[in-house]
């Protein structure tokens, strides 16, 4: 059996399996996943907080540098000898020189990031430039200022402006980016009518001394950008594709706009496949900032590693896990295995039965202790259902016949019972009937009297607290209570009071009455069968005194000692003369006279009295009906009927006298003439019928030519006497005659159609198969 049901039954050590593989894969490794995501951003924030410091640091020494320039620049405009050059109308050009060589010796000397100085004079509209050697490039060069200037709306002062300048050196063009710092007094310079000067700065000298640091900590390439869109890369010829889109992209999406957190941050950027991570800083000059690019998987590589690590312990531990989860699982789940096996075995299973699927160990238990408990519920509901069939057999058996042997198989079968406890009996018998509850307000119905009474039985019980009672059901609504008082000083009064509760109750609670009977005590177990058959005779007597009433001894002693056979000569002359004279108000008088003698007699005086009197109002009502002119027919049966079924006298005697009000009314007259006339036209008409069915011009209106009536008369007076229409019923006829034909003679269908009055072969067709559901040749060869 383990072996068999370790193959069949799996499915709860499958559940255990899955259920903390399930724990492992929502639990364990989201949290695998969350550890990595935190490491990386922690990463992320520990690189950006790196690039962070060089680039402020570079802001700071750009800030630095500015503010040096701009110093100087503002300090040479200032100078007597530059004045001259940018105010003066008349130039000297020995004091233009002299004021270059000044500039050249003093200025740029001492500042080597200064690639050059000009100054413009607006009255001549000429430039000056230290940088003047070669005067074809220095002419290139004033003409790019030019037009620099005459692109921008306003030229700043004194702080930094990116741009690229152009030279030709014979037939090579050299290109530079330079930081241009302006200096003028009043008005803008840019539309040329305002003298200033000029100081221009070597980028590739600037971003020198503020990435000095970058290269050696970091791989990353340094981009300087100008809100002029001019992108300056550090130490790079040519700028790349990739880095250039990814700067315009920083340039256009977080830089030199207005809006909050812009001025510094990073971001991870794509370019056709690869990340990168940019790091940006606002100059907050002019637009112009730095932005620096490295390639993600270069300053990300033990972050890399980490996820590999990552992934590699956690499949290890996947591995790990799940053969320590299955070792696990099997030690769970073996006692609950070795539960199943030992109970599959005193279930006796089947060794080839088939996987029930979708049914795990517990459903199988369940199964099977739902099984045992079914059987146990069996067995006991048999036990109970026997020992209550052999109680009842037993009681009924000692009620009928309370012999000294019925007892002792009482005693022997029942050994539990209350009465096999007794000693000493003190016996007697109530025989409770449930009256007729045709009408209630709870709508009980006859299929109901069992329940009923079983609940009688149970009130009763428990009215006679510290009685020993047993209950049996008898044929019908009557339920015997057979009680033993302990007590042998016990007043039938005790009893008779508590019997009063009951009906009380049963009253009050189910809108039913119960008529009770009870017996004399007695200490004789032998006497209980002629105890029983006293409440027999005294429940009897309910007929008298009505519903819901308690019978004994005492309350039946005058019609049981009355020697009385029936009511007096004297009111049977007296009822005969009052039906005679058919004044009703007498005759009820005379009934109820009759009745309250009848109701002293014995019961068995009372049935043959009541049926005496119907006979003899019969025959008095009959003689006078005889009498008249037109008489009519009485049919007093129901009456006789009535005498035998009735639950009380005076129902009896309330029917059979509204019976004698309506013969002796005209309505009822005249109803029973017109019954008598309609019976005699059904009459007639069937017999009309019955002898010309196989005519074919049988009809209605041959009928009512017959009868001398009109056709349609005759037809909706026949189907208000029969319920039925005429033509129904002949074609009922001749249908039973042509089967009758069919199955007793050998004559053709054509002839058997022409013998009930139908002359067409294929109309009987029809008619007989509307009227039986197969043809005739069909009905023929299955009768065959």
């Amino acid at each position: 059996m383990k072996k068999m049901f370790s193959k069949v039954h799996k499915s709860y050590y499958r559940k255990i399996v899955l259920l903390m593989l399930m724990f492992v894969l929502v639990v364990v490794l989201p949290f695998t996943a969350l550890l990595y995501r935190n490491a990386q951003a922690n990463m992320i924030d520990n690189i950006n907080q790196s690039n962070e410091q060089v680039l402020n640091q570079m802001k700071f020494n750009y800030t630095y540098f500015s503010e040096n320039i701009s110093a100087l620049c503002l300090s040479t405009y200032f100078r007597y000898d530059v004045n001259a050059l940018m105010y003066n109308g008349d130039i000297d050009y020995n004091e233009l020189y002299l004021t270059i060589k000044n500039l050249k010796d003093n200025v740029l000397q001492s500042q080597p990031s200064l690639t050059s100085i000009d100054i413009y004079n607006a009255k001549q509209k000429v430039w000056y430039s230290t940088d003047n050697s070669d005067t074809s490039a220095g002419e290139d060069l004033n003409l790019y200022l030019n037009l620099y200037m005459k692109e921008q709306e306003a030229i700043p002062k004194l702080s930094p402006v990116l741009r690229k300048i152009q030279a030709k050196n014979g037939q090579v063009d050299s290109s530079q980016y330079v930081f241009s710092y302006f200096m003028y007094e009043y008005a803008n310079p840019a539309d040329g009518q305002n003298s200033c000067i000029v100081l221009n700065q070597s980028a590739n000298w600037f971003l020198d001394n503020l990435t000095g640091a970058v290269s050696r900590k970091v791989p990353a390439s340094v981009y300087l950008a100008g809100k002029s869109g001019e992108i300056y890369s550090y130490k790079k010829e040519k700028n790349s594709k990739m880095e250039e889109t990814l700067v315009k992209n920083c340039i256009w999406n977080y830089t030199g706009k207005d809006t909050e957190g812009s001025g510094q941050g990073y971001y991870i950027d794509h370019y056709k496949g690869k990340k990168y991570l940019v790091t940006y800083i606002d100059l907050e000059d002019r637009g112009n900032c730095i932005i620096m690019i490295q390639e993600y998987e270069k300053i990300f590589d033990n972050l890399i590693k980490l996820k590999n690590n990552f992934l590699m312990l956690s499949a290890t531990f996947g591995i790990i896990g799940t053969f320590t989860l299955i070792q696990l699982s099997r030690k769970i789940y073996r006692p609950v295995n070795t539960l199943v096996d030992y109970v599959s075995e005193l279930d006796g299973e089947d060794r080839n039965r088939p996987e029930e699927h979708g049914v795990d160990e517990f459903e199988h238990l369940r199964v099977i202790y739902q099984k045992v408990n079914d059987v146990n519920k069996e067995l006991l509901y048999e036990k109970q259902s026997t020992e209550e069939t052999l109680r009842k057999f037993l009681l009924l058996n000692m009620l009928e016949d309370s012999t000294e042997e019925n007892w002792e198989k009482y005693y022997k079968s029942m050994p539990d019972a209350p009465l096999s406890r007794i000693e000493e009996y003190n016996l007697m018998v109530v025989n409770l009937h449930l009256n007729s509850f045709r009408v209630n307000r709870y709508g009980f119905v006859e299929e109901d009297s069992d329940l009923l009474l079983a609940s009688i039985s149970n009130v009763i019980s428990e009215l006679m607290e510290g009685y020993i009672t047993e209950a049996v059901k008898k044929e019908g609504n009557e339920l015997v209570v057979i009680i033993d008082c302990p007590e042998k000083g016990t007043d039938q009064e005790q009893v008779k009071m508590r019997i009063r509760k009951m009906q009380e109750f049963i009253k009050e609670h189910f809108d039913i009455t119960v008529s009770a009977a009870y017996s004399r005590f007695s200490r004789e177990a032998k006497n209980l069968a002629e105890l029983y058959e006293e409440t027999v005779k005294l429940a009897r007597y309910r007929i008298v005194y009505g519903g819901n009433t308690l019978l004994g001894e005492a309350e039946c002693r005058d019609n049981v000692c009355n020697l009385e056979t029936s009511y007096s000569r004297e009111l049977k002359k007296r009822l005969e003369e009052k039906l005679k004279l058919g004044n009703l108000e007498q005759i009820q008088e005379t009934l109820s006279r009759i009745q309250e003698a009848v109701s002293g007699l014995s019961y068995e005086n009372i049935i043959i009295s009541m049926m005496s009197l119907v006979t003899e109002v019969n025959m008095i009502m009959n003689e006078i009906n005889m009498a008249k002119n037109n008489p009519v027919t009485i049919n007093f049966s129901d009456m006789y009927k009535k005498v035998i079924e009735v639950d009380y006298i005076d129902q009896v005697f309330k029917e059979l006298s509204e019976y004698i009000s309506s013969i002796l009314s005209d309505t009822y007259q005249e109803k029973e003439k017109e019954n008598d006339r309609e019976k005699l036209f059904v009459q007639t008409v069937l017999e009309f019928v019955n002898k010309n069915y196989t005519d074919v011009n049988l009809s209605s209106q041959s009928i009512a030519d017959y009868m001398n009536m009109s056709g349609r008369y005759i037809m909706k007076k026949f189907k208000q006497c029969t319920g039925i229409s005429l033509n129904e019923y002949i074609l009922d006829i001749r249908m039973k005659q042509a089967v009758y034909l069919l199955t007793h003679s050998d004559l053709p269908i054509n002839k058997v159609a022409e013998n009930i009055g139908i002359e067409n072969e294929n109309y009987f067709y029809r008619l007989f198969k509307k009227v039986y559901g197969c043809t005739p040749r069909n009905f023929c060869n299955r009768n065959w």
